[in-house]
């Protein structure tokens, strides 16, 4: 009885050893940014800078454009010069790891926007015309050791895309061990 609590707990044990072997590398909410509150032309945020431009930290239908619930960033900024944001510390990407990319994003004024997400020398383009929050995922590998920010970039006069939910995963494959 005694072996056969210890072999449950052993095989617990590398399940859990799996799941965190994929856990998130990267992820933002915006939730914690500027205490929570939104904020027009916002620059203060933890893990991004914003350069070339402005972002917005929006939620709680502040300007009744929001289409995801808690808090996003609208790339496209309040002046009508889409701002250029980028996580502050970049990421490093290790060879031969595939690595899944993902964010919701939506129109933050319902018309049709476009935007992309800049990893390296890879450049990935979404665009939306509704405030109708859609999942983008992507898989990454890279050959050599890569060191890259994530860059958001609304396009010019179109680009007011809200995101959210910035995540960053490995896909780690373990070794079979018997």
């Amino acid at each position: 009885m005694q072996t056969s609590r210890f072999l449950a707990f052993v095989a617990l044990a590398g399940t859990a050893t799996v799941a965190s072997a994929q856990a998130p590398l990267f992820f933002d909410g915006f939730l914690t940014d500027n205490l929570a509150q939104p904020a027009q032309n916002f620059r203060g945020f933890y893990l991004w800078n914003v350069t070339d431009g402005t972002v917005d930290l929006l939620g709680n239908n502040l300007l009744g454009n929001a289409p995801i619930g808690g808090r996003f960033v609208n790339l496209g900024g309040s002046t009508g010069n889409p701002g250029r944001f980028s996580t502050r510390l970049p990421i490093v990407f290790l060879p031969g790891v595939k690595y899944n990319i993902s964010f919701e994003y939506a129109s933050a004024n319902g018309k049709y926007n476009r935007a992309s997400l800049t990893i390296g020398s890879r450049v990935f383009r979404v665009a939306a015309q509704s405030k109708a929050l859609r999942t983008y995922t992507t898989t990454v590998q890279f050959s050599l050791p890569t060191t890259a920010s994530l860059v958001f970039q609304g396009e010019e006069s179109r680009g007011h895309i809200a995101i959210d939910n910035v995540l960053v995963t490995p896909e780690i494959q373990l070794p079979n061990t018997p």
